[in-house]
């Protein structure tokens, strides 16, 4: 992911593939009004599984990546309110790609929404003598 894309499509792109090659899943996008996901998982009786929201570098795009993934979970979870929010807390990996950097959070959604940021804007540029560099490698085993 240490490529150069010019646009944001073709850095979703490459990432998908590598995550379905890696996995063996299969990522949509999901419309939510005029805005839509970067790309979801979700379980087949209706969870969200994973969702990634993608910026083409740190800070650009029109709100923070962390904030923006959060709230498309939230989204989706409100939409759940039958008879899977009754029985479970509806559990989310977010994964947040900015450039080169990734970024891992969670949600899970009771009566309140719970976000958490699980690990801290981790560069995926090869660094042999960064302490983070190991770091980077646990995000993606996890």
């Amino acid at each position: 992911m240490s490529e150069s894309f010019t646009k944001e499509g073709e850095r979703i792109d490459k990432f998908w593939e590598l995550l379905e090659h890696e996995y063996s899943v299969k990522f949509q996008r999901i419309k939510f009004g005029d805005a839509k996901t970067d790309g979801s998982l979700t379980h087949p009786k209706g969870g969200l599984v994973v969702n990634i929201e993608v910026k083409n570098e740190v800070g650009s795009g029109s709100g923070a990546i962390h904030v923006q993934n959060a709230a498309y979970a939230a989204k989706y979870a409100a939409g759940q309110a039958g008879v899977l929010r009754q029985v479970s807390t509806c559990p989310t990996l977010l994964i947040e790609l900015a450039g080169p950097n990734m970024s891992l959070s969670r949600a899970v959604f009771s009566n309140v929404v719970v976000c958490d940021q699980l690990t801290p804007l981790v560069s995926l540029l090869w660094q042999p003598h960064s302490p983070l560099m190991p770091q980077a490698a646990r995000c993606f085993a996890a």
